[in-house]
């Protein structure tokens, strides 16, 4: 469904462009607008995209997908804010079903 790149390290959608130039890797999207559907589920639309993996993702699957490993987009990833957010939530509600009882 991808194509390998490099030692096939990589597994990329058939809409990213990869060029090596002098013995650097560039790879470039091209075709965005026929990629906005989730990479796990082609029939459902895509709300967030992950720059790491280059994958589009529906609301149910979004989620990090190597969490510990060192990712260069964590600071700009509205996936990891999300999941980090509903991390906290979830804790809070816990702290609050514990006070409770």
């Amino acid at each position: 469904m991808g194509k390998k790149v490099a030692n096939g390290e990589k597994d990329l959608p058939e809409s990213v462009e990869v060029v090596i130039y002098d013995g650097y890797v560039h790879y470039f999207l091209c075709h965005v607008h026929s990629m906005n559907t989730c990479t796990r589920h082609p029939e459902r639309p895509a709300t967030q995209y992950c720059q790491k993996h280059y994958r589009y993702f529906c609301d149910e699957c979004m989620t990090c997908s190597n969490p510990k490993l060192y990712c260069p987009h964590r600071t700009s990833c509205i996936i990891w804010f999300l999941e980090r957010e509903k991390r906290r939530e979830d804790r809070e509600e816990e702290q609050t079903r514990d006070e409770a009882a």
